[in-house]
């Protein structure tokens, strides 16, 4: 009975002195996996897990950041955010959503084949801002690498320290007859003491509104005149706008841009035949 005692403590003794030994092996090296020998429980769920199809669609935006520069309070600005479709599929944009009740966009069920460019239009209100801001839209996408993108602009609201100034403070085209022609001037000011090199950098599509010249270097306190040249003949009747945006090469901060807008009036409307011509 005293050997059997024995034999038991022995046993008792080995089997803790190897759970220590295995215990200070985890704690010594973080590993607690099973080993290969030992047998694997599979657990298995209710419903199967849907695996989400790739698609190979891939968008890419030719700059997703803006900035307007210098705009004028209360006036509403546009921008066209430009991509492509770099993939293999067609891209679809699903959804646009500003995150501003400032910015809006007419731009819905996009889709773009392989190779295709498209745009996002957008345009912001700064009626209620001041200052330097910025805004963001989000942009949901089919692409599998970027299902969520933001695309951001900031502006200057009122800005002080301008370098380049217009007159009007925005190029108002007011009722324009389909069809018919109609041209507006804006006085471009350099108010900076040294030259400036002026650089178009987004213009309106010029199959609707040509500008001219589009090479200009104004001397200090410098004045020269744009034409704005609109073509209404395949413009839909109702109102449109647009914008210029332009920069003194060289310059940072020098950035403006100058809305464009109007009203192309059907010819069968009673409405004033207005136009800008000047």
């Amino acid at each position: 009975m005293h050997n059997r005692n024995i034999t038991l403590c022995a046993i008792a003794s080995l089997l803790f002195a190897l759970l220590s030994y295995a215990d200070e092996q985890i704690n010594r090296t973080g590993n607690t996996a099973v080993p290969d020998s030992a047998p694997r429980i599979i657990y298995q769920t209710q419903q199967p897990v849907k695996e989400i199809p790739l698609t190979k669609a891939r968008i890419k935006f030719d700059d997703p950041n803006w900035d307007f520069g210098s705009i004028q309070k209360g006036s509403t600005v546009s921008h066209n955010y430009w991509f492509s479709n770099v993939g293999t599929e067609d891209l679809v944009i699903t959804k646009i959503k500003p995150t501003c009740g400032c910015t809006t966009t007419k731009s819905k069920g996009i889709t773009v084949p392989p190779g295709g460019r498209s745009y996002i239009d957008i345009s912001f209100n700064s009626g209620r801002f001041n200052n330097v801001i910025t805004k963001g839209i989000v942009v949901e996408t089919n692409d599998a690498l970027n299902p969520y993108l933001e695309l951001r602009f900031t502006a200057t609201i009122n800005n002080p320290a301008q370098l380049l100034e217009t007159a009007p403070l925005e190029a108002n085209f007011k009722s324009v007859l389909k069809g018919q022609p109609a041209d507006l001037t804006l006085k471009l000011k350099n108010v900076d003491s040294t030259r400036s090199k002026i650089h178009f950098v987004e213009t309106p599509d010029d199959t609707f509104i040509k500008i001219s010249p589009t090479k200009l270097t104004l001397k200090p306190q410098g004045i020269a005149e744009i034409k704005l040249s609109l073509n209404a003949a395949n413009m839909d009747p109702g109102p449109f706008a647009s914008s210029l945006t332009i920069e003194a090469e060289g310059k940072p901060g020098s950035r403006i841009t100058v809305p464009i807008i109007g009203t192309i009036v059907a010819e069968s409307s009673s409405a004033p035949k207005e136009n800008a011509t000047q």
